[in-house]
């Protein structure tokens, strides 16, 4: 049971900060309340009125809308028509035939273009309005994607980790911005956030998931002192995160391992480069144990992991980037250079940008840069965690086709992924995880119907 007796109670006005290790529920609470997931039991009200049985589409029109954890616009439309999508439950005329060029008669009402671009203003991204969004950076697409969910000036506004991938000096903006959301426009906020900085920022009311279930609320410097949620921060506390999960990664394969939130994939890679300590077992690394080494130890070694959320200097160019990384190699100049010249010929789009800053690249560009980043340590195995996550389809299957490359030059590669299709693309083997656990592997030919393995192994098909 992903969610169990969860009783809260959200004060118009206010923003509520939800937080909790991965696996706590926090998500299938949010797409409860939004009405992507139905409740077994218990009911959701809204302004004194029961919309437990809503469908999503008749909740927004009564006031309730929500961002994504990975940003889902259309890439190839502009920011201003992806933000009109936003205003379907309140324009007169239907925006998708707008959007889509279906003739004049289907124009939005002039009112609906003025208040998407009065949104686009007070979130800072006015002068991209024009822009098509496939070559924008992450931070311009979660904004984006904030416009379309406030276009339509909403009371109830969920945002499902609206810093993911942020910048530092993004995530003070989006700070700031929320505060205002509220002050300025008397919007309620729920707010799902793993960056407890920015929770304790701006909520006025924080609540702790754990395993489906509350283990504290109140204010926010009162929660962090509760001994339970100190454990929770300082170590996944008393929750089990692993247990007893075994795996291989052969030489010269691509092993995948595939699960929901809450499955362990990125604990376990993080066990693998020494971020998350294990309290039994072993790493190995060609035979070797070396689980009691420190992460840049094992770097030496030659394990390279891309993180999740791509962890880049904004301020830093694709060119200092790269040198900075292979510092540790001790190369010659001439060494680096040619070192730097063979990766960058998986990454065209790289050497295009050779001079431009990490924080102004797409979300599949910094993509690629945290995965050159982690091939200019020459290593012996790359651990690619979630390469395609809030990527667009077009921008994912370009980063799946270097990863293709990279197999094919015989590399070995462990990958997490909740996109089943890409992975299976690519891999030799794969594991599923569930709850801490391997619960299936075999050859990628056992998993070939993607179907299959969502109604077998995730829940749903």
């Amino acid at each position: 049971m992903a969610v169990n007796d969860v009783s809260m109670h959200i004060d118009r006005g206010r923003i509520h900060g939800l937080i909790g290790p991965n696996g706590a529920g926090k998500s299938t609470l949010f797409n409860a309340m939004s009405g992507l997931v139905p409740i077994s039991q218990g009911s959701i009200c809204f302004e004194g009125v029961d919309v437990t049985h809503l469908p999503v589409h008749l909740r927004a029109p009564r006031g309730i809308r929500r961002t994504f954890q990975h940003v889902q616009l259309m890439e190839d439309r502009t920011v201003l028509e992806n933000v009109l999508v936003g205003m379907h439950s309140s324009i007169s005329t239907n925006p998708f035939k707008s959007v889509f060029g279906l003739g004049a008669e289907g124009s939005p009402d002039k009112a609906a273009r003025e208040a998407a671009r009065e949104v686009l203003q007070f979130l800072g991204i006015g002068h991209i309005a024009l822009t098509e969004m496939g070559g924008l950076t992450i931070a311009e697409h979660r904004f984006a994607e904030l416009a379309r969910a406030l276009v339509a000036r909403p009371r109830l506004l969920l945002l499902d980790e609206p810093a993911a991938g942020l910048s530092l000096r993004s995530t003070e903006a989006l700070d700031a911005l929320l505060v205002r959301i509220r002050d300025e426009w008397g919007a309620t906020i729920v707010l799902v956030e793993h960056r407890i900085d920015l929770v304790l920022n701006v909520s006025d009311v924080v609540t702790v998931l754990d395993n489906g279930s509350i283990i504290a609320s109140g204010r926010g410097q009162d929660v962090i002192e509760d001994p339970g949620v100190k454990d929770i921060r300082a170590s996944y506390g008393r929750i089990e995160v692993l247990r007893g999960m075994t795996l291989r990664v052969p030489k010269s394969h691509v092993v995948a391992m595939l699960g929901g939130n809450g499955a362990g994939k990125s604990t376990t890679m993080k066990c693998i480069v020494g971020l998350v300590s294990i309290q039994s077992g072993s790493v190995e690394l060609n035979g070797e144990r070396i689980e009691h080494l420190p992460p840049h130890r094992r770097a030496q070694l030659g394990i390279a992991m891309s993180p999740q959320h791509r962890e880049l200097f904004p301020e830093m160019t694709v060119k200092e980037t790269l040198e900075i990384s292979a510092i540790s190699k001790k190369l010659t100049k001439s060494e680096r250079v040619l070192l730097e010249d063979k990766i960058l010929s998986h990454f065209p789009r790289l050497r295009e940008r050779y001079e431009q800053q990490a924080g102004t690249l797409s979300g599949g560009e910094q993509q690629m840069l945290a995965t050159a980043r982690a091939l200019m340590l020459q290593p012996s195995v790359l651990l690619l965690d979630e390469p395609t996550a809030g990527l667009a389809p077009v921008m994912a299957r370009e980063v799946m086709a270097i990863i293709k490359e990279l197999k094919a030059e015989n590399l070995t590669i462990f990958i997490v992924e909740q996109n089943v299709r890409v992975a299976l693309q690519v891999a030799d083997y794969v594991y599923i995880g569930r709850q801490g656990a391997i619960v299936a592997e075999g050859e990628v030919s056992m998993f070939s119907d993607e179907d299959t393995v969502f109604r077998q192994y995730f829940g749903a098909a």
